[in-house]
């Protein structure tokens, strides 16, 4: 595959993947003592949540001290001892195997991060540790003026500093530094970059160096995301090198029914963007390949995921790669009442943020990339699904019953999101000796006006204002389908706080200057897994009871002009009723 006259490549989805397929497990060589690891997977649970050291490390009690660097907004020196006592709290999160509850501070465990972590064996045999987690693809981040602490995964025939850093200026061989025998030692340019080994390398001045051989494409999340609409893509690959490389882009996992097709049509290879397509990229030169998603019916799932590794070659066969999964959804097969049923009723449940759109300043990217969480937020949602299949999002909905005429009558149980309506219906649960309802609710969002003023009014100080309605959404449409592997979306431009919003945050009624706050936009998505995958198995009631997935939200209005806030995470959902009627 020459990536220099790439055609466009079509990519048809003829069936399941699996959800999965972006898992896998890495298995580190820890010496005795202190070791600078480059951690590349992120271990997770079922919902979502990353995993703390005691449970990553929980097979492998010879791990006592696993140490990250906190992120940096101004420069700093390597730490000279990586001993426990030199790891100062204003600079390092730490966990500890013993120490009091409560002292340690390091959460969970990310991937495409750099660790200290120290070996406690009395053994001179080295330690392996296998950790299994989700990969992604790395974005790496330069603090100018300052040392970095670095990894970067290698093949099975590792390359030389000078190789992978003799194309940047910024980032000097003099200046890169590893831990050899529990202390840091400079790097000399002819020596090979050792596996799973994180480094302090210096940057000189500003730097978005991604590698010699850097591949940039839409990234959302460290994965290149199809979704629903999105029909084209472009992989673009660089050579900063003053000779030839190569990338090689193998798929790992994921259906073999994907086809490449040629720029005219008519020929088509049994290939996967490229099975095992080594193509050479000149020196200092870019290359690009545009992949489009052909969407044809007859999928037992909506969402497909494969995984790729791309492995950039450079002298004498020497390589580094990086991970890149790859998601695309399509229609389902309307025949097929497993993966076009529905699930009427009250779904309740949590969402756990794990990323979000980088805010720091003068990090390359910064407004655009997903950057993982210090702390994980969790918020409430309220979906509702009727017997038509109609997917709504709530704010608040209350469980009562229906008045009835005998005791001896079966109860008929109601979903009230009207509150004027509450009184005439009767409660399910005693309390205080009376009947009441129970009640959900979500400060996470608020319902829109019935009719949403034009965005035109905001700035015009001639708009009247007797004209907003004071009516607001009980319930909001949403698009897709609520089901397993089903993706349910915010239609564009309805879930929306106008400036004169009643819940608007930045309005102040008694602040002449702060009457009206921004028009906040959101966009939510909800991927839910699909039946028979590795998350659903493990999720009780899946497909009946409970559903989980990827949720996605995007938020206008909170940053400059045409730029949003982005955020991914997990969604668990529980169905409390099955009632398929609102009130």
């Amino acid at each position: 595959m020459k990536l220099r006259s790439l055609p466009t490549f079509a990519v048809l989805v003829l069936a399941a993947g699996c959800l999965e397929a972006a898992t896998r497990t890495q298995t580190v060589s820890l010496d005795q003592g202190w070791n600078a690891v480059w951690i590349e997977v992120e271990p997770r649970d079922a919902d979502g949540r990353l995993l703390a050291p005691e449970v990553v490390f929980s097979a492998y009690p010879e791990v006592d001290i696993v140490s990250r660097l906190i992120p940096a907004r101004s420069p700093r020196e390597f730490v000279q001892d990586p001993s426990a006592g030199s790891l100062g709290a204003d600079h390092w999160l730490k966990w500890r195997r013993h120490t009091v509850i409560g002292q340690n501070t390091l959460g969970g465990i990310r991937g495409n991060t750099a660790y200290l972590i120290h070996n406690g064996s009395n053994s001179p045999q080295p330690l392996e540790v296998a950790i299994t987690g989700e990969v992604s693809f790395p974005t790496y981040s330069w603090v100018p003026d300052s040392y970095n602490f670095f990894g970067v995964p290698v093949g099975a025939s590792v390359p030389t500093f000078s190789e992978f850093f003799g194309a940047s200026q910024a980032h000097p061989i003099g200046r890169i530094f590893k831990l050899s025998a529990g202390q840091w030692v400079g790097v000399q340019g002819h020596e090979r970059m050792r596996r799973d080994a994180a480094y302090w390398v210096y940057c000189d001045g500003g730097s978005d160096f991604q590698g010699p051989v850097p591949v940039l494409f839409p990234n959302s999340g460290g994965r290149l995301a199809f979704g629903e609409k999105r029909e084209t893509a472009t992989i673009t690959a660089g050579n900063l090198r003053a000779s030839p490389s190569s990338l090689t882009i193998r798929r790992e996992v994921g259906d073999p029914a994907i086809l490449v097709e040629s720029d005219g049509g008519a020929e088509v290879v049994n290939l996967a963007i490229s099975e095992d397509g080594t193509g050479e990229i000149v020196a200092r030169s870019t290359a690009s390949a545009r992949l489009a998603v052909s969407r044809q019916a007859g999928a037992t799932t909506p969402v497909v995921e494969h995984l790729y590794r791309l492995e950039a070659e450079l002298d004498s066969g020497n390589s580094y790669y990086q991970w890149m999964p790859l998601t695309a959804s399509v229609p389902l097969d309307p025949s097929d009442p497993g993966g076009s049923g529905f699930l009427p009723g009250l779904w309740v449940g949590n969402v756990t943020i794990t990323h979000t759109t980088s805010l720091v300043e003068g990090l390359a990217g910064a407004g655009v990339r997903l950057e993982p969480v210090n702390h994980q937020a969790r918020f409430r949602v309220i979906l509702h699904c009727d017997a038509a299949g109609q997917t709504r999002l709530l704010e608040h909905a209350t469980l009562m019953q229906k008045q009835r005429p005998s005791e001896e009558l079966p109860r008929e149980m109601v979903i009230v999101v009207d509150d004027s309506k509450i009184g005439d219906f009767v409660g399910i649960e005693e309390r205080g000796g009376k009947l009441v309802g129970k009640r959900f609710d979500t400060a996470a969002y608020d319902l829109p006006r019935l009719v949403i003023p034009p965005s035109s009014a905001d700035d015009d100080p001639n708009f009247d204002l007797t004209t907003l309605s004071d009516d607001y959404r009980l319930s909001l449409d949403l698009d897709g389908t609520l089901a397993p592997g089903g993706v349910i979306t915010t239609n564009p431009g309805t879930l929306v706080l106008d400036p004169w919003h009643r819940t608007n945050p930045f309005r102040h009624v008694f602040n002449p200057e702060h009457r009206k706050g921004f028009r906040i936009g959101r966009e939510m998505r909800f991927e839910i897994d699909p039946a028979g995958s590795a998350r659903a198995a493990t999720l009780r009631g899946f497909g009946r009871t409970s559903l989980s997935g990827i949720f996605e939200e995007s938020v206008s209005g909170l940053m400059k002009s045409g730029d949003t806030h982005q955020a991914r995470g997990r969604f668990v959902l529980q169905r409390v009723s099955d009632v398929a009627e609102l009130n």
